[in-house]
């Protein structure tokens, strides 16, 4: 699979997650269950992927070119936050699954890579399709 066509199945399914919340937002209002919870921690996938687009990129492009003065803060800002929410929804996660009897293999490389890397790559992809959701923007698959 190419990054082109990686990104659009991103895309799409970024579109597909608001599209979700949107037609069913009073699940998470109704109780407060594993699953509530689980479709809850979808509206802070946003928050990470806008905070990777517009401080953490650009404070790293900023940096590449000398401007440490605003790098610095950002990403500062912008990591601990993102590893701490993505261990919160791992640690969640882990304990849904194993109530349903389901395991979820422990490689904390490919945590650490996944929410720095992955992030980079993807958030910029995700806000575009949050965006064309929540502006109506015609669905092209």
């Amino acid at each position: 699979m190419t990054y082109r066509r990686f990104a659009r199945q991103r895309r799409r399914w970024s579109r597909g997650m608001i599209e979700g919340l949107k037609l069913h937002r009073q699940l998470l209002y109704r109780n407060l269950s594993p699953v509530s919870f689980l479709i809850a921690q979808d509206l802070v996938f946003p928050m990470i992927d806008f905070a990777f687009t517009f401080f953490y990129i650009p404070g790293i492009v900023l940096a590449l070119t000398g401007r440490f003065w605003l790098a610095g803060p950002m990403t500062l800002a912008v990591l601990p936050v993102t590893l701490l929410i993505s261990y919160i929804m791992y640690k969640h996660q882990r304990r849904v699954f194993a109530e349903l009897g389901l395991v979820i293999r422990k490689n904390s490389l490919g945590f650490v890579l996944y929410t720095i890397c992955y992030q980079v790559l993807m958030s910029p992809v995700c806000v575009w399709g949050y965006v064309e959701e929540l502006v109506g923007g015609a669905k092209r698959w």
